[in-house]
């Protein structure tokens, strides 16, 4: 397999390892959600807290297995749900309703006007973890959006990204308007083509490749 890949071949790898590998999309994101976890435990204090800001894609459901590892660690944690109402695939309303029945509490964040108490809670956390977009995302991102990358980013506290920070291009490592800064990605996997450009450096920071368990025999289609 090519150690560096675009978001369409990756698509297509993992298509081909659920589809002839029988490889279970839960399992995969469960891999990528635990590999995330251990990561964010090297950033941050052994009594600290996080912030983790989920999207609706499959993204946000790596956060939810982020945040399920890190609650059994014994961390405290806060989860926002950002974004309108859409509905969220299987394995990330699986993972959702986990942390439900841990009696986690989820907030949403749907407008702007939400920006102003985000900005003073979120000084109370050592870490944040963005989940909101994974490396499907095209076009320019919406007002909503880049207000809440703004917000997160003028706290000044160190982010771990889920795959690319949210609002960069995956294959160009361009930001779409706007984009979170993080101190360090991981991205699933293989390397993403985007993460290797020179204009990605400010918002990836450290970029490590998370073991998801891809089969080695496993060819991009």
């Amino acid at each position: 397999m090519p150690k560096v890949i675009s978001a369409s071949q990756m698509k297509k790898l993992d298509a081909t390892v659920i589809n002839r590998y029988g490889l279970p999309a839960l399992i995969l994101m469960e891999n990528a959600g635990r590999s995330a976890s251990e990561e964010a435990l090297k950033m941050f204090p052994k009594n600290g807290r996080a912030a983790v800001f989920c999207g609706y894609g499959n993204n946000g459901g790596d956060g939810f297995v982020v945040v399920r590892h890190l609650l059994n660690k014994g961390i405290k944690v806060q989860v926002y749900l950002v974004g309108k109402n859409r509905e969220l695939s299987q394995e990330s309303k699986l993972n959702y309703q986990i942390l439900c029945k841990m009696k986690q509490k989820i907030r949403l964040i749907k407008e702007a006007n939400a920006f102003a108490r985000l900005k003073k809670e979120i000084k109370r956390y050592d870490l944040i973890i963005d989940a909101i977009f994974g490396i499907g995302l095209k076009g320019r991102l919406n007002e909503f959006y880049q207000g809440l990358f703004n917000t997160i980013n003028m706290s000044k506290i160190p982010v771990l990204a889920l795959d690319v920070p949210s609002g960069l291009d995956a294959d160009t490592g361009k930001p779409l308007g706007n984009a979170i800064i993080a101190k360090k990605t991981i991205t699933f996997g293989l390397m993403k083509k985007g993460l290797v450009k020179k204009i990605a450096n400010k918002y990836a920071g450290k970029i490590v490749v998370g073991d998801i368990s891809l089969p080695l025999t496993v060819n991009i289609p």
